[in-house]
């Protein structure tokens, strides 16, 4: 992983994903604009919509070092850009090319859904609204510290940062700095470089959270055409919307692909879906042998522009209204289904 850049301009969303979701696809990169609502009353759905023109996607849902945990001289520090960099540059093709795919009824989306997946976990992960959240999944991580020293001397500059910026931070995403700083170390450690084929901890764990046999997984794609061509997807300030119910335990997630685009990742135990059927043919045990010889099929369903694709879409912009911590964003002025 390399550290040093000149970056000073640090997005939690990548603007590669708001350019899917621009008013301006026309634009130059730097032009490009999404307009931003501002969370007025959650559990009324009321928001207001920020500027006429929208917001220039070059400096929106970013912040200055935010991610900078060392600064040298000529402007050059150290941060997590360059290892952010690598799934952004996939993110694009990969997520055009999983809708083409699915245009086409082409079930073999493995590659394209990994890259993608990978890239929202990324976001929930590195989004700063998302802190307490992520320390409170991935804390214990940050009792580890890494073993080769050229690494290990790079991570003690984490919490020796003192150039008043922590404070900002703080103060703005409403976190305590020990919060900040453990934060900072688990982004360290899963993009960290490892000797295991040139994967890092965050490969691993996207690679074993999509094949892992012991969850069913589905993919709902919600996908609308020129005839709604009113209707978009709003992207939250959170990256991601969570439909899960802590009660059964699964886990449903929903993720913006374009502004055209949004999908809803389902994972369901097994075990539990087996323990629900009314008459199974043999003990539930030897059945979960016998799935784990089977390669994992991912189940993908389709839905466009009909009455349940337009249902789910108003649900889910809703509810990254109610979820985002402070504003979502759109390509239309007017978010479908409020």
């Amino acid at each position: 992983m390399t550290f040093k850049n000149k970056i000073k301009n640090q997005h939690f969303i990548s603007r590669v994903e708001q350019r899917l979701n621009a008013i301006n696809l026309n634009a130059g990169d730097d032009n490009m604009k999404i307009y931003s609502f501002l969370l007025l009353d959650r559990d009324e759905y009321k928001i207001k919509l920020e500027y006429l023109k929208g917001n220039k996607i070059s400096k929106n849902l970013a912040y200055t070092d935010l991610y900078s945990f060392d600064f040298l001289d000529e402007g050059i520090r150290h941060n997590f850009e360059e290892a952010f960099g690598q799934y952004e540059g996939r993110i694009k093709d990969s997520t055009l090319s999983f809708i083409n795919k699915v245009d086409s009824k082409n079930s073999n989306v493995i590659n394209e859904l990994n890259d993608i997946l990978a890239m929202k976990f990324i976001n929930f992960i590195r989004n700063p609204f998302n802190i307490e959240k992520v320390l409170n999944t991935f804390g214990d991580l940050a009792d580890f510290y890494p073993l080769n020293s050229e690494l290990r001397a790079q991570y003690d500059k984490i919490e020796r940062r003192n150039d008043g910026g922590v404070d900002r931070i703080c103060q703005l995403f409403g976190v305590k700095k020990h919060m900040y700083f453990k934060w900072m170390k688990i982004i360290f450690l899963i993009l960290m470089d490892s000797p295991n084929e040139g994967k890092n901890m965050f490969d691993d764990i996207i690679y074993q959270f999509i094949t892992n046999k012991k969850d069913e997984t589905a993919i709902a794609v919600y996908k609308f055409t020129e005839e709604n061509e009113d209707k978009k997807a709003c992207l939250s300030d959170r990256s991601f919307v969570d439909f899960t119910n802590p009660a059964n335990g699964n886990l449903v997630m929903a993720f913006n692909l374009t502004k055209n685009c949004f999908i809803k990742l389902t994972m369901i135990e097994r075990e539990t879906l087996l323990e629900n059927l009314p008459n199974p043919p043999i003990p539930i045990e030897k059945l979960m042998e016998i799935l784990e010889e089977i390669p994992k099929d991912i189940k993908l369903f389709i839905f466009s522009n009909d009455e349940h694709a337009l249902e789910a879409l108003a649900h889910y912009n809703r509810t990254a209204i109610i979820q985002c911590y402070r504003r979502v964003y759109c390509s239309s002025s007017n978010i479908y289904g409020i």
